[in-house]
This record gives C-alpha cells, sequence and structure tokens, in this order.
C-alpha cells in the first residue's frame, strides 16, 4: 500500500468515526426500521470494512475497493441484526455497533473464502446425498 492509500482510507476512518460520534438518534428512525440497526452500527460497519484494507488485499481498482467496502459494510450491519433473530435473543444497543465494526472488519476476509470454498462444499454435499439416496436420484 502507498502512503496515498494510507491516508486516504485514515481520511474515511476519520471521517466515520467523527459521523458516529456526531450522529444524533433522529437518525435512528429512518436506520433502525430499515435495517434493524442504529445508524452508529451501520458507520461503525463502515468504519470495519475500511480497517480490512490496512492488509494487503489484491484490489485491482479504486471501484472495486470502494464496492468491496460498501459490500462489507452492508453485511456487517446486517448480520448484526439478523443473527440475533435467527437465535431468538436480542443485542443490547450497546453492543451493536462493536459487533459491527468487528462484523464489516472481518467480511472482506470471509466472504471471498466461502465463495472459493462453496462449489467443493455444494459437490461433496451432492456426492453424501447420492450415497444417502441409495445411488440414484430422480
Amino acid at each position: 500500500m502507498t502512503y496515498e492509500e494510507v491516508t486516504e482510507i485514515k481520511m474515511y476512518l476519520y471521517s466515520a468515526i467523527t459521523a458516529t460520534v456526531g450522529s444524533n438518534y433522529d437518525f435512528n428512525g429512518m436506520s433502525v426500521p430499515l435495517f434493524g440497526v442504529p445508524v452508529s452500527a451501520l458507520v461503525m460497519a463502515g468504519a470495519g470494512a475500511i480497517c480490512a484494507f490496512a492488509w494487503p488485499r489484491d484490489q485491482t481498482t479504486r471501484v472495486n475497493m470502494y464496492m468491496t467496502i460498501i459490500a462489507s459494510a452492508f453485511t456487517g450491519a446486517v448480520c448484526v441484526s439478523v443473527i440475533p433473530a435467527l437465535l431468538h435473543e436480542s443485542w443490547p444497543e450497546p453492543l451493536q455497533p462493536p459487533l459491527a465494526f468487528i462484523f464489516g472488519l472481518i467480511i472482506p476476509w470471509v466472504m471471498p473464502a466461502i465463495r472459493d470454498g462453496l462449489p467443493s462444499l455444494m459437490s461433496g454435499l451432492k456426492s453424501a446425498l447420492i450415497r444417502l439416496a441409495g445411488g440414484k436420484i430422480e
């Protein structure tokens, strides 16, 4: 990573932290019904996705980097709202932004691994189902 890219990432990170600190709960009236999480969780997921680029990555273009950041931030915020619903629990609101940050930080690394490993997982599942069905699938 070049010095310019690092300073650009720092600028986006500082902007995200400033937006989190300066955000008012009036915005939560829009984000909670839409995403299920407060604005601070959305911003912290974005900050986590930006921090994920502190480690070397194979991004070919800036557009690819920005799309990865947006997708990771959205997925991190959605994970914070969906996982407790799947577990039939509720996470307290002060816990949601740090968890969104962690999800936003790890999603850019986990999703490519899942994408690359999914074909072999599905072929293994298919062969296991064929063996379970007695060798025939109609």
